[in-house]
């Protein structure tokens, strides 16, 4: 997969520009739901096994 030159441009970033907090807020609420969604199954497979089961698959 190859981005084209227009593609590119459009993703420039400009020297010296800033992330406005807004936009931190928005990329730490996403990283926090990616985080819990990725977190939420094994968690879940976890808390139903026995303590001695868990203990044997380290």
């Amino acid at each position: 997969m190859s981005l084209s030159k227009a593609t590119l441009d459009s993703l420039r970033i400009e020297r010296g520009s800033q992330p406005t907090p807004p936009l931190l807020v928005q990329g730490v609420v996403l990283a926090t739901v990616i985080g819990s969604v990725g977190g939420l199954l094994p968690a879940l497979r976890a808390a139903r096994l026995p303590i001695a089961a868990s203990l044997r698959e380290l």
